[in-house]
């Protein structure tokens, strides 16, 4: 005879939705009149799925009915590929109104549970490159496989390149027939006037989508992109760079904000990447001490160091009266509070606003394009060599991970010591 108490844990369970492997059922619910099917997807995560097409309760009770067995079959198998595939499935099962659409679902969901297919569902369940493409920039497959992803620190960079140049091109491309063509769609849809380097960098996040579909999303057998296809860079022309007296003027300048010049400051005098200094946090820095910890950057390299003195002073004054106080608050912000994301061409505006206008800064030369926020961290290397520091007090500073990258900026630094 059953435990009465076990009867009821049982009916409170389907009351709710809860599915378990014996018996799988899927609530029925109107929000704002709008007719949902709510179950539970996971231990202790419940997910409710709209399902447009039905106009009453009872209209949506067998597609309940199949959301509840879709759920049940693909937790009895245990596999993690799986459980991250069910919400996606649970999603189009829910708004499929083809009964062809919906058998396909079900074959797919039986022959994954059969062990007779590997994943290779991105066709049937929609999965497009662009969503492989967001979950990737957005930090959510990191989030997913920690072990195997690191969280993207360049991520709105390449959520614009992903924007402007591939998604309106191949976002619609199922993952699984992404196809080496399709890659040269993109390229050949390029501006003409778009620099090597950024063509390459293009092709670069194009690759990268698609061997994380092949690993760890297991949506394909392999990549289409051969060995050889990226975009050749050649010798790159260099930045102008400010010289110490200019971004000296700037820095004093009243024409600026205040959060600019201080930044602009912070990054020629200490040499950090702009987007490492945009992410500094108060609890980065030891004021009292004057000194500057990063453990989080772009190399996975943590360094620290001393301030310089001017700069500490500076920062104490700024933490006074900074609009953000707390420690987890960004260093440079805005006067509204905002973390401040300062663009080339926004500095090069800023420049001519100070009354530094030396032609170079703005149009470059035969060896050397106009001037931006990476220019800063060259005046910083460049000075610092000039100066006669080392090679060591340098990488300490800028995290540059070979004497090579250093060597390339003391051509320029001999020419200033002299």
């Amino acid at each position: 005879m059953s435990d009465p108490r076990l009867q009821t844990k049982k009916r409170e369970r389907k009351a709710f939705g809860e599915t378990t492997r014996s018996d799988a059922t899927g609530n029925v619910l109107v929000m704002r009149g709008r007719i949902y099917v709510r179950l539970c997807i996971a231990k202790g995560k419940r997910a409710a799925y709209h399902v447009p097409w039905a106009s009453t309760e009872e209209e949506a009770r067998p597609r309940a009915a199949l959301l509840a067995s879709i759920v049940r079959d693909l937790r009895s198998t245990g596999e993690p590929s799986h459980l991250d595939l069910l919400p996606k499935i649970l999603e189009h099962a829910a708004v499929a109104t083809d009964p062809k659409r919906l058998e396909e679902l079900r074959a797919t969901v039986d022959r994954l549970v059969a062990g007779k297919v590997r994943v290779p569902v991105a066709p049937i369940v929609g999965l497009t490159f662009k969503d492989v493409a967001n979950d990737w920039a957005s930090g959510e497959l990191a989030r997913r496989f920690p072990h195997h992803l690191r969280e993207k620190r360049s991520a709105s960079d390449d959520v614009n390149r992903l924007a402007r140049y591939v998604l309106q091109t191949v976002g619609h491309v199922p993952i699984a027939t992404f196809s080496l063509d399709d890659a040269e769609r993109v390229m050949a849809a390029l501006p003409d006037h778009l620099a090597p380097a950024t063509r390459r960098q293009v092709g670069c996040l194009i690759a990268r989508v698609l061997k994380l579909a092949v690993f760890p999303l297991r949506l394909r057998e392999s990549s289409p992109i051969p060995s050889g296809w990226l975009p050749r860079v050649g010798s790159q022309a260099k930045q102008a760079i400010l010289m110490p007296l200019e971004a000296d003027r700037f820095v004093a300048s009243p024409t600026a904000p205040i959060e600019v010049r201080l930044f602009v400051g912070f990054v020629a005098r200490e040499g950090m990447r702009h987007d490492e200094a945009e992410r500094l946090t108060w609890a980065d820095i030891d004021l009292a001490a004057g000194l500057v910890r990063l453990d989080e950057n772009k190399t996975d390299d943590p360094r620290s160091w001393c301030l310089r003195p001017d700069v500490a002073r500076a920062l104490r004054t700024w933490r006074k009266q900074s609009p953000a106080l707390k420690d987890s608050s960004p260093v440079f912000v805005t006067a509204e509070g905002r973390p401040l994301r300062l663009r080339a061409d926004k500095l090069r505006e800023l420049l001519v606003g100070a009354g530094i206008n030396r032609p170079e800064l703005f149009a470059g030369s035969s060896a050397s394009k106009p001037t931006g926020i990476h220019g800063l961290r060259a005046l910083f290397v460049t000075e610092a060599l000039a100066r006669g520091e080392s090679e060591t007090w340098v990488s300490d500073r800028t995290g540059h991970r070979s004497s090579q990258m250093i060597a390339t900026y003391k051509r320029r630094s001999r020419s200033w010591s002299e």
